[in-house]
């Protein structure tokens, strides 16, 4: 039997605070383990390539147990081996499913580290699985409970692309918090224009791209009371957009927001990303319950290849590709042009759309024209 929908949205509620905090991943993990009825949880990443495995949150695990998942026991953590080279990023799977009770009996992992931290059971959502990182939200239970059946798995289904939304925006908030001391700072160093609402959708932040936008009158309308196109019918599915995304924010609603496009009287229409987020350190009496993301097409820069290894932690060679793919290239024609197999050319885009948390060629370029980044060398150089 699933969760209420008020079980539900207060963990979204908990989950999108992560997404801007991230000690809020542990309260999270403490909701999300009650609700499954399990013993312990904790968000577990491995660098590949690296070779690093960090338990970066938790909830009743023991301190000692992620320190020597750490130190040893991440390398030879079999349920993380076969979810790499099995599962996609979005899934979800049972520790069973990935290998057999009477199989993992027999390894070194079960009988030297889980025997004596009390796990016997796994349920896991992939937040991420591409070339360089691997990680999921691991939920465990000890003997004393049953294996997590299917109501347990469809329950993680309906939580995991918010967590990997949530877990992406985690990542990418800090990067640009990194890279400037300021927030605003940081969002005034990207072109595409970025919104910061709040809980009834009234307008927090414009970056500068999207200040330009709303002073242009020309489709889009900003102000206090919140964003606004020209046409009735595409305002009112502006609207929506940020309400669910907002309610979602604050606990109450379940949708991840959405895209959407503004018409102008002059040019392109403006393409518009609409998700939830919490917790960004923007003001102490209004939350940020919503971000816009809005792309000019007519004003859209080919990003250089630097951008998209700051941002996305692409290699150089995933960045080449990415940027050919959005110049109209086929993935065979890039093939040729960099001489490499179709297995090979095959393995840098899994890793790219993992790493971009998009599901395929269109919403890999869609999010190129959507976050294109006209940064020189010289705003990079000083990040």
């Amino acid at each position: 039997m699933l969760p209420s929908t008020d079980v539900l949205s207060g963990l979204l509620g908990t989950l999108y605070d992560a997404a801007g905090d991230g000690s809020r991943w542990e309260p999270f993990l403490q909701q999300l383990g009650l609700s499954l009825r399990a013993d312990s949880a904790a968000l577990v990443m491995h660098q590949v390539g690296e070779e690093k495995y960090v338990v970066s949150r938790s909830w009743q695990l023991n301190p000692d147990g992620a320190r020597l998942y750490q130190k040893y026991y991440g390398s030879v953590d079999v349920w993380a081996q076969r979810g790499r080279a099995r599962l996609a990023s979005g899934s979800v799977c049972t520790s069973e499913t990935l290998y057999p009770h009477e199989q993992m009996a027999q390894t070194e992992m079960y009988n030297d580290f889980l025997v004596p931290q009390h796990i016997e059971h796994g349920l896991f959502g992939i937040l991420e699985n591409n070339m360089t990182r691997w990680a999921s939200v691991s939920l465990y239970r000890s003997t004393h409970l049953p294996a997590f059946d299917e109501a347990n798995l469809e329950f993680l289904r309906i939580l995991t692309p918010h967590m990997r939304r949530a877990f992406r925006l985690h990542f990418q908030f800090s990067d640009s918090k990194a890279c400037r001391a300021g927030l605003g700072a940081a969002l005034d160093m990207m072109p595409a224009g970025i919104v910061l609402l709040g809980p009834k959708g009234e307008v927090l932040f414009l970056n500068r791209a999207a200040a330009q936008l709303a002073a242009a009158n020309d489709g889009l309308r900003a102000s206090q009371n919140g964003l606004a196109a020209d046409r009735h019918e595409e305002s009112a599915q502006l609207g929506k957009l940020i309400a669910d995304a907002a309610a979602t924010s604050q606990g109450k609603g379940l949708r991840l927001g959405g895209a959407t496009r503004i018409s102008r009287r002059q040019g392109t229409q403006l393409q518009v990303l609409v998700t939830p987020v919490r917790n960004l350190p923007l003001d102490d009496l209004v939350p940020v319950c919503a971000v816009a993301f809005i792309n000019d097409p007519s004003q859209q820069v080919r990003p250089v290849p630097e951008i998209l290894q700051n941002l996305f932690g692409l290699t150089r060679a995933e960045s080449r590709i990415a940027l050919l793919l959005a110049d109209g290239r086929t993935p065979r024609e890039i093939a040729q042009l960099l001489s490499v197999t179709a297995h090979t050319m095959k393995s840098h885009l899994s890793s790219m759309f993992g790493k971009t948390s998009t599901s395929g060629q269109v919403q890999l370029v869609r999010l190129l024209a959507q976050l294109s980044l006209n940064l020189s060398h010289n705003d990079l150089a000083a990040c």
